[in-house]
């Protein structure tokens, strides 16, 4: 197929659009001041939505003693937070849930989308960080973006899903790959287009890489992030990485210790059940038992193995700063430190069998910097470029002055598709700057980024790493400069 652009997938007329009710909903959520009487008087329009209110107040998580019959009843025993994220959650899903034809998986993709939510908003009581509720409603719309591509793409988008068997992390980096961007961009770009509270866009878009998501979002972002891990145990077919990483993110994140997610594991299944009734989804996951022991058995032996090379890695990253140096014109890591890094990152993600991504960075035009405003005039955009660059990146990240007027960024436990939107990121810094050249002149820089992702299953090192970085880079420059390409993997290749 032609490859599409964003814009173009987001005017499709085959798009989902949201139901009159959802658009009232949306519109009443954002209002501080809302009251029961509003949303009750707006829910009883919509039978399916009363409906389903009324059957969540007389669930066994309420252990009613008497069955709730009235609709402003069910309201006052669900409490107006609630009742404003099941409102919006409920319409938001029930036009979507019968879209969609071919081979795309519904029922295996609402099901991952509910064991999401349930993680997210179990997360979130135990964080005490993130509303539970807010929390569950954005673990059940984060993938929305998925629809959205099934809906405008159809066949062509259906063998992407194919691909990834399962792997939605995977899903993300094929998407990027072939399309250029991937379905957290659709979904944010859908919750502008349909004035979803900045909340919940924000955990459609920055769920792949929250640690990129606005401050006030970030702890919110970061727990759905977290739920979508968890229900990755148990629906990709590797529970052991998905739920080490789902332990690590709590902890790391959200301060969340591995006996309370080892919990919410645990109760994923009975916590999904009262929903899974409600959105009429399939019978409860069978051998969740056998799941999680696998995982548990694999975490225990990969944390074994971990603590003695830990030691020996930690001796590594002792010698390594102590060695280490920068570069005198930027104040940033020189290429001998740069080799090194990478050299031991590459271990690092080898033996944890983690993604790790490196960004090749090559500012535009620059031979004409020096030959019309000299040398001085160079150095400058170079320090301004390197600031800009550290400034942008996390705190586990490298960047370094690789050679000449580029650079490169080594970004640990970070996949291709958390690595585009690094490179996006950085791409656009670069091009807000304003440098006061020496000779009071204004300078507008821009760069060329390509971005490889190490694969811990395929042959090669870091050099291999580089070359790959590399020729993304000149696809970059080819593509007309200041932009940002991906390296083709091994089985595209081969293919």
């Amino acid at each position: 197929m032609t490859t599409p652009s964003l814009e173009q997938v987001l005017a499709s007329p085959r798009l989902p659009s949201l139901p009159a009710v959802a658009v009232r909903i949306i519109d009443l959520v954002q209002q501080p001041d809302v009251s029961l009487t509003e949303l009750a008087d707006v829910i009883s329009k919509d039978a399916a939505l009363a409906s389903k209110i009324l059957r969540t107040a007389n669930s066994s998580h309420y252990a009613r003693t008497r069955a709730v019959s009235k609709l402003s009843d069910a309201l006052i025993v669900l409490g107006l937070r609630r009742v404003k994220t099941l409102s919006l959650g409920f319409s938001l899903i029930d036009d979507l849930r019968g879209r969609g034809a071919g081979g795309f998986d519904h029922e295996s993709f609402w099901e991952r989308t509910l064991l999401s939510a349930t993680a997210a908003r179990s997360v979130a009581g135990a964080s005490g960080k993130v509303d539970r509720e807010e929390a569950f409603l954005g673990g059940l719309t984060h993938c929305l973006g998925v629809l959205a591509l099934n809906q405008a793409l159809g066949g062509p988008y259906e063998a992407m899903v194919a691909e990834c068997a399962g792997d939605f992390w995977q899903l993300l980096e094929i998407e990027s790959r072939e399309l250029g961007f991937n379905h957290a961009e659709v979904g944010g770009a859908l919750a502008e287009k349909w004035n979803l509270p900045a909340q919940l866009a924000a955990g459609l878009r920055y769920f792949p890489a929250p640690e990129w998501a606005p401050e006030k979002h970030r702890d919110f972002v970061r727990c759905v992030t977290a739920g979508a891990w968890a229900a990755e145990t148990f629906m990709s077919g590797k529970p052991a990485a998905a739920g080490r990483a789902f332990h690590e993110q709590c902890e790391r994140w959200l301060g969340v210790s591995t006996d309370a997610t080892n919990a919410v594991l645990a109760s994923l299944d009975g916590e999904a059940a009262p929903m899974r009734e409600l959105l009429n989804l399939p019978a409860p996951l069978q051998n969740v038992g056998a799941i999680l022991a696998q995982a548990n058995e694999a975490l225990e032996l990969i944390t074994f193995e971990a603590e003695n090379e830990n030691v020996r890695l930690e001796e590594e990253r002792t010698r390594l700063a102590a060695a280490a140096s920068v570069d005198g014109l930027t104040g940033i890591p020189n290429r001998a430190q740069f080799d090194a890094f990478l050299e031991a990152a590459v271990r690092q993600a080898r033996h944890d069998n983690t993604p790790l991504s490196l960004v090749m960075i090559d500012l535009d035009h620059f031979k004409r910097v020096n030959d019309t405003h000299g040398h001085p005039a160079g150095d400058a955009v170079l320090r301004a470029v390197s600031a800009a660059l550290a400034g942008g990146i996390r705190g586990s990240d490298m960047v370094a002055r690789y050679g000449g007027e580029e650079f490169a960024v080594v970004a640990p436990e970070t996949g291709a598709a958390g690595a585009f939107v690094l490179a996006q990121r950085l791409r656009e810094k670069v091009e807000s700057l304003d440098t006061q050249l020496p000779d009071g002149v204004a300078f507008k820089a821009t760069a060329s980024f390509g971005v490889a992702t190490f694969d811990p299953h395929h042959q090669g090192g870091a050099a291999k790493l580089v070359e790959q970085a590399d020729r993304a880079l000149y696809a970059a420059k080819d593509a007309g400069r200041n932009t940002v390409k991906l390296a083709q993997t091994p089985n595209e290749k081969a293919a």
